[in-house]
């Protein structure tokens, strides 16, 4: 039986095949429509929403958005993660000729930005970087998973500056957030869920994030249910942490308390108080002004035809209102890998996956 991954901007489909059993056509389509069926039925039945504030679930009213995705051209390769500052889309790419290209959205043009190499002002490995904020001056904030370093990228003048090297007790962490005033957010699934580091004091203070077990968890299991990724809300100055194996997006304070849960349905990925990875839930989160949103699969993570059907596989995108009792639940006409929504044109910008070599950039237009 062998293994592979396929890494789908932030979370990874885990894909079982037996190469050793032959299995002709016919079994192999009513199987297809079967799994089709079965993430149809599991999803309908995943419908409801609720908001955990200190220790007290409220429902929370669910618009259901069906849309239609507008294919716009976009020369990209193989793209990571998207992000939106102002009118221009931010592409972090593994295989790129720069550490970020910049796409102008009003004027369609391309701009590259960070060099890549060995010395000053440059990063040798860019696919093993994260784009994991945009700061509201025009700055990009990057975590060098290979070096565990945080820079800051400025497009104002293509300048790249090292913020944070991370220490050796600091180094299972796999992302990190430059919070400002000498502050850190670190997202360390082998020790704390989510480390708050004082610079200035050397203090560091674990995020109580609030988890769904009785017992403590093994090492292999922190690696699984932790976060692996943070979304920083500058306005409200919060943390935004989410899983793939997890229905819950979470929201922390830059202190180190959890403020809020958003989940959606049940968690299929819990049995027993135990850990299966069944299911893909949350990813590629993010957070802005007075929202948060992710992706949502709800479709199933084990299979040993799961690829057979990934082209029929949509993806749904989850908006939740951080000051009202709202989710706003966009389902997407297909697939995509990263998502990030521009506010003041009221759209929604994707990454379609799939197999395809060339992914398009998905645009939606918001009601």
């Amino acid at each position: 039986m062998n293994i592979y991954e396929n890494n789908l901007s932030g979370f990874y489909f885990i894909l079982i095949l037996n190469n050793q059993i032959q299995i002709n056509i016919n079994r192999i389509i009513i199987l297809f429509f079967y799994l089709a069926w079965a993430i149809s039925c599991s999803r309908e039945a995943n419908s409801s929403a609720v908001l955990i504030e200190d220790g007290v679930s409220s429902s929370l009213i669910i618009l259901d958005i069906p849309l239609t995705g507008l294919e716009l051209p976009l020369k990209s390769g193989k793209i990571q993660s998207i992000n939106i500052y102002k009118d221009k889309l931010i592409i972090k790419e593994s295989n790129g000729s720069h550490i970020l290209t910049v796409y102008s959205l009003k004027e369609g043009t391309y701009t590259g930005y960070g060099s890549i190499g060995e010395g000053p002002g440059k990063i040798p490995n860019p696919e093993f970087c994260k784009l994991v904020h945009v700061e509201e001056g025009g700055s990009v904030m990057i975590f060098d998973f290979l070096t565990k370093k945080i820079y800051r990228l400025s497009l104002m003048d293509n300048t790249l500056a090292p913020l944070y090297t991370l220490s050796r007790e600091e180094g299972a962490a796999q992302s990190g957030i430059w919070l400002g005033d000498s502050i850190l957010a670190l997202a360390d699934p082998a020790g704390d869920p989510i480390r708050i580091l004082d610079l200035k004091s050397d203090k560091s203070i674990p995020a109580s994030l609030e988890l769904p077990f009785r017992r403590t968890l093994t090492p292999e299991e922190r690696m699984q249910w932790y976060p692996k990724d943070l979304a920083f809300n500058t306005k409200h100055r919060l943390l935004l942490t989410w899983s793939i194996v997890s229905n819950t997006l979470s929201v922390n304070s830059t202190n180190g308390y959890n403020l809020k849960d958003y989940q959606f349905g049940a968690n299929q990925n819990l049995d027993d108080n135990q850990i299966h990875r069944n299911k893909i839930y949350y990813y590629d989160g993010k957070t802005s002004g007075d929202w948060v949103y992710a992706l949502y699969g709800g479709f199933d993570l084990n299979g040993q035809f799961l690829n057979k059907i990934i082209s029929h596989i949509r993806s749904e995108l989850h908006l939740y209102d951080l000051k009202g009792d709202t989710l706003r639940r966009f389902r997407l006409d297909r697939l995509v890998n990263t998502c990030a929504i521009d506010f003041t044109g009221n759209c929604i910008y994707c990454i379609q996956e799939g197999g395809k070599e060339d992914k398009p950039l998905v645009k939606y237009e918001m009601d």
